[in-house]
C-alpha cells in the first residue's frame, strides 16, 4: 500500500496534523508514505501525533515527511522521529525540517530516534536555517554508528552555528563504513579549517565511497583547509563523482594546488565539480588543476566555478592544455566571469577544446571584466566548427565590450549550425 498526500501551505495546523495522525494510526499495512505539509502552522502537537501515527504503521519500508516553514521545535522534532522506533522494516527516509525553530536539544531527539531505525539503507535530513549548534550537530549525527546498512546518507545543515562541531560529525560519519554515496551541505557555519579537516578525516575512513558532495560556501576555509582535506581525501580511492562547492571562503593557489595534488590518486573519477567563486586563486592555481586532469582517463563531466578570481591569459592557456587531455569529456561547464582572460586566453581555452572530440554539451560564462574582443570571438568560432559531436551550446560574453556587431551575428550564426540547431544560446 502507498499514500502520497500533499497538502502544502493550507494551515491545517495541529487540528489538521492530528487528523492525519489518526488516520494513518489505521494503515498498519502502509509500505510507502509521504507527506508533503510544508508552511502549515504545525507546532509540537501536531509533529508528536504525526509521530504517533507513523509508529503504528510498522510495515514501512520507505517514508518521506516535508515539514519545513513550521514551527516544531524541540518537542515537536523528538515527538516525530521518537515514533519512527516502532518501524523497523524502514529502509528509505527523507526527513524534511528546514526553518522549524529547534535548537540543539531537538537535535539530539532526532539523532536517538535515527539511531533506532537499524535497517535504514538511504537517509537524508535536512535542518537548515535551524539554530541546533555545535553540540546538536554533533549528536544528531551520534546516530549514524548505529545504521550498519547505511549506503546513501544526505544531510543538509545550513544556517546552524555548528562552528566546531564539524569536527565531531566527522568522527561520527567515520563508522558508517558501508556508504557508497555521501552528500553534506553546511554553508554558513563558519566550520574553519578546524571543521573541514575534522570532516575529511572522518570521510576519508568511507573507502566504499563512490559519490561525495560538500557544500561549504561561507566558511572560513583557508589554504591551511583545502591542503588537509586533499592528503586525506586521497584515501578514498573508488571516488567516481566528487562536488566541492568551497565559494566564498580565502583558498588561494596554495590550497588549489594541494587539494588538487591529493585527488590525483582518485584516478575513477567521472565527474568532477569544483566550486571556488569569490577566492584568489590566479594562474599558479589553475595551472595545478589543469595538470591534474592528465590522471582522469575516466572523466566525462567537469564543470568549474572560478568567476571572480585573479585568472589571466596565461592560467586560461594552462587550463586548456590539461582539458584537451580529457579525450572523453562530454560535458563542460566553465564559470570564468569577471577574470582578467582577454582574447589571448579564450584564443588558448579554444585551442585545447578543439582536441576534445566527444564533447557533446558546452557552457561557458565570460561576462564581465574579461575584455574579450573580435579575436576571441573568431577562435570560439573556429573552435565550434571542429567539435563535430556538439549538441547543446551555451556561450555568455556580456560585458566584453570589444565585441562588435557583426561578430556577434557571426557568432550567433556559427554557433547555430555547430550545435546542430538542438539547443543554442549565445549571449554577447
Amino acid at each position: 500500500m502507498q499514500i502520497q498526500a500533499h497538502n502544502d501551505c493550507n494551515n491545517i495546523s495541529d487540528f489538521g496534523a492530528f487528523g492525519i495522525g489518526t488516520g494513518l494510526g489505521n494503515c498498519s499495512n502502509l509500505k510507502s508514505l509521504t507527506l508533503n505539509l510544508i508552511g502549515n502552522k504545525i507546532n509540537a502537537q501536531g509533529a508528536t501525533n504525526l509521530g504517533k501515527g507513523l509508529g503504528k504503521c510498522i510495515q514501512l519500508q520507505h517514508l518521506e515527511i516535508n515539514l519545513k516553514q513550521n514551527t516544531i521545535g524541540d518537542l515537536g522534532a523528538t515527538g516525530l522521529v521518537d515514533g519512527f522506533k516502532t518501524c523497523t522494516n524502514l529502509t528509505i527516509l527523507n526527513l524534511f525540517l528546514k526553518d522549524n525553530k529547534i535548537l540543539a536539544q531537538g537535535a539530539i531527539g532526532i539523532g536517538e530516534g535515527l539511531g533506532k531505525c537499524k535497517e535504514l539503507q538511504s537517509l537524508n535530513v535536512n535542518l537548515c536555517t535551524n539554530n541546533i549548534s555545535y553540540q546538536g550537530a554533533s549528536s544528531l549525527c551520534s546516530g549514524f554508528k548505529f545504521l550498519k546498512n547505511i549506503q546513501i546518507l544526505k544531510i543538509g545543515l545550513c544556517n546552524n552555528n555548528i562552528s566546531t562541531g564539524a569536527t565531531n560529525m566527522g568522527n561520527q560519519i567515520k563508522n558508517c563504513s558501508t556508504l557508497q554515496e555521501f552528500q553534506m551541505y553546511l554553508c554558513n557555519n563558519d566550520i574553519g579549517d578546524q571543521g573541514f579537516s575534522g570532516l575529511a578525516e572522518g570521510i576519508s575512513s568511507c573507502r566504499n565511497l563512490q559519490t561525495l558532495t560538500l557544500g561549504l560556501w561561507m566558511n572560513n576555509i583557508t589554504d591551511h583547509g583545502a591542503t588537509t582535506f586533499g592528503s586525506r581525501i586521497a584515501k578514498c580511492s573508488l571516488l567516481q563523482n566528487l562536488t566541492l562547492i568551497l565559494n566564498n571562503n580565502s583558498i588561494g593557489d596554495l590550497g588549489t594546488s594541494n587539494l588538487v595534488f591529493g585527488l590525483q590518486k582518485c584516478q575513477q573519477i567521472q565527474t568532477f565539480k569544483l566550486g571556488l567563486q569569490w577566492g584568489s586563486i590566479s594562474n599558479s592555481g589553475v595551472a595545478a588543476l589543469a595538470q591534474s586532469l592528465s590522471y582522469f582517463q575516466n572523466i566525462t563531466n567537469l564543470q568549474f566555478e572560478f568567476n571572480k578570481n585573479q585568472i589571466n591569459a596565461l592560467g586560461i592557456q594552462n587550463l586548456g592544455e590539461g582539458l584537451k587531455k580529457c579525450k572523453s569529456l562530454q560535458y563542460l561547464s566553465l564559470n570564468l566571469n569577471d577574470n582578467q582572460i582577454f582574447d589571448e586566453g579564450i584564443t588558448y581555452l579554444c585551442k585545447g577544446l578543439q582536441e576534445c572530440q566527444e564533447l557533446k554539451r558546452l557552457m561557458i560564462d565570460l561576462s564581465g571584466e574579461n575584455q574579450i574582443g573580435n579575436i576571441g570571438v573568431s577562435a570560439i568560432t573556429m573552435m565550434m566548427s571542429k567539435l563535430k559531436n556538439l549538441i547543446f551550446l551555451q556561450l555568455d560574453l556580456k560585458g566584453n565590450k570589444g565585441i562588435n556587431y557583426c561578430d556577434k551575428v557571426k557568432l550567433i550564426r556559427k554557433s547555430r549550425k555547430a550545435a546542430r540547431s538542438v539547443y543554442c544560446k549565445i549571449e554577447a
